[in-house]
C-alpha cells in the first residue's frame, strides 16, 4: 500500500474540526504489464483529486502536490468567507478480487470543499492481470449481452426497492430519476459475482445515496464468454474455501471462549486467513 497524509497545523485526523488530506491506494509489482495497471490507478487519482478537492492539475501534477494545492485553496476559503468550515479529502483502495488472471480494484473517496453536503464517490477497475489492459463489459460477455444484462439489472433493483415488474422506476417508491436502469462501466468482479456501482446523482438524487446492484455468477452464467463462466466457478470455488476457513476459525474462537481463555481467544481470532496471490501479481505494498 501507499499512504500520504497531510493535516493542517496542530491538527490530526482525528480532529473534525481541522482540514485533513489523505491518500492510500494498492501499488502492485511484477513486470511492465504491473506498471500499466498502476499507471491507471494513479492517474485516476490524480484526477479525481483534482475534480473533487478543488485543485488544478498541471502536467507535473502529483498526489503530493495536489494536496498542497488543497490546502492553500482553503486557506483562500477561510479568508474570504471568515469562517473555518475545515476541507476534508480521504481516498482509499481495495483489492476486492486478485485470482485467474483478474484484478478488482475499489478506489473510493469522500470530500468536502464547501457547500450543503460532501461527497463520496467510488470508482471500480478490472484488470486482465496478464496483459495490464483495463476490461469492459464487452470483454467478459458474450457479443448480444446488452438487453439480458438490462433485464437482469432491473429485475434486481426491483427486487431491492420491493417494487412490482410494471410499477414504474422513477415513481416516489422506484426513486429514479428515469424509468429505467442499465449496466455501466463502473463494475467490479468479486468472489461472487459482478458489482454494478452507481453513485450518487448518476441514476437517482443525493437523497438516496449510491446505488449498488450485485448480480451473482449464476444469474449471469448464460451471458458470460466460456473464458470467464470458467473464471466463475473458480472464483465462487476458491470463496467457498475462505468463508469455510472463516467459520472454522470462529468456532475455534468460540470454543476457547467457553474455556474462559481470553488470551488465547484472542490470538486465534486475530489469525490470518492465508489467501492466494496470482503469480504475476507478486501482491501489493
Amino acid at each position: 500500500m501507499k499512504s500520504f497524509s497531510k493535516g493542517g497545523q496542530e491538527c490530526n485526523e482525528e480532529d473534525c474540526r481541522c482540514p485533513f488530506f489523505k491518500c492510500r491506494y494498492p501499488v502492485f509489482t511484477g513486470g511492465k504489464r504491473v506498471s500499466g495497471i498502476n499507471t491507471v490507478i494513479e492517474s485516476y487519482i490524480i484526477d479525481s483529486t483534482c475534480s473533487n478537492a478543488g485543485v488544478q492539475k498541471s502536467r507535473e501534477s502529483s498526489i503530493e502536490s495536489m494536496a498542497e494545492s488543497f490546502f492553500r485553496d482553503y486557506e483562500i476559503f477561510r479568508t474570504e468567507n471568515a469562517m473555518q468550515i475545515p476541507f476534508r479529502y480521504d481516498l482509499s483502495g481495495d483489492v476486492l478480487l486478485n485470482g485467474e488472471g483478474v484484478l478488482s480494484v475499489d478506489i473510493s473517496h469522500t470530500s468536502y470543499t464547501g457547500g450543503a453536503h460532501g461527497m463520496t464517490f467510488t470508482r471500480f477497475f478490472v484488470f486482465d492481470a496478464r496483459t495490464g489492459s483495463r476490461l469492459q463489459p464487452g470483454d467478459i460477455f458474450v457479443n448480444g449481452f446488452e438487453q439480458e444484462l438490462n433485464t437482469l439489472i432491473d429485475r434486481k433493483y426491483r427486487e431491492l426497492k420491493g417494487l412490482s415488474p410494471t410499477e414504474r422506476l422513477d415513481s416516489e417508491r422506484g426513486g429514479l430519476f428515469a424509468d429505467c436502469i442499465s449496466f455501466n462501466d463502473n463494475f467490479a468482479l468479486t468472489g461472487i459475482g459482478i458489482m454494478f456501482f452507481y453513485n450518487s446523482y448518476e441514476i437517482a438524487p443525493y437523497v438516496q445515496g449510491p446505488t449498488e446492484i450485485l448480480l451473482r455468477y449464476r444469474e449471469i452464467d448464460a451471458i458470460l464468454k466460456p473464458e470467464y463462466r470458467q473464471k466463475a466457478r473458480n472464483f465462487f470455488r476458491e470463496n467457498d474455501v475462505r468463508r469455510k476457513t472463516t467459520a472454522s476459525l470462529h468456532r475455534s474462537a468460540e470454543h476457547l471462549r467457553a474455556l474462559n481463555r481470553p488470551e488465547s481467544f484472542k490470538a486465534c481470532a486475530e489469525r490470518p486467513v492465508s489467501t492466494s496471490i496470482e503469480p504475476g501479481l507478486r501482491g501489493h505494498r
